[in-house]
């Protein structure tokens, strides 16, 4: 609702929909649905843009190929860090279950 209430009569008479917003001029708003006014051309044309943009906006990813390709370097030396050191990760591992036990035993079964 942009205060042309007057426009939506005609706009939904002439079947007007998304490929027809598109094409839309500022000489199609005067000539066909009568706006003499530029100022209120140009709002209803530059709101229609802007409504265009936001539903073309894909993001900071331009394509999730373009996301995955910036990943793959970065799960490939994470991999190849891991087989690297496969060892010492493992030992540390240990090392972690045995500090979790015996900060936080676990809690022996019923033997009732």
């Amino acid at each position: 609702n942009m205060g042309f209430g007057e426009l939506k009569t005609a706009f939904m008479g002439n079947n007007v929909d998304g490929k027809a917003l598109e094409s839309l001029t500022l000489s199609a708003l005067e000539t066909n649905y009568g706006l003499s006014d530029e100022d209120d051309r140009k709002k209803i044309i530059y709101s229609i843009k802007d409504i265009l943009k936001k539903d073309n906006y894909r993001g900071n990813t331009n394509d999730w190929q373009n996301f995955f390709m910036w990943l793959l370097p970065i799960a490939g030396v994470a991999h190849w860090l891991s087989m690297k050191y496969e060892k010492q990760i493992a030992k540390l591992m240990k090392k972690y279950r045995k500090w979790q036990e015996a900060r936080a035993p676990p809690k022996p079964l019923n033997s009732e």
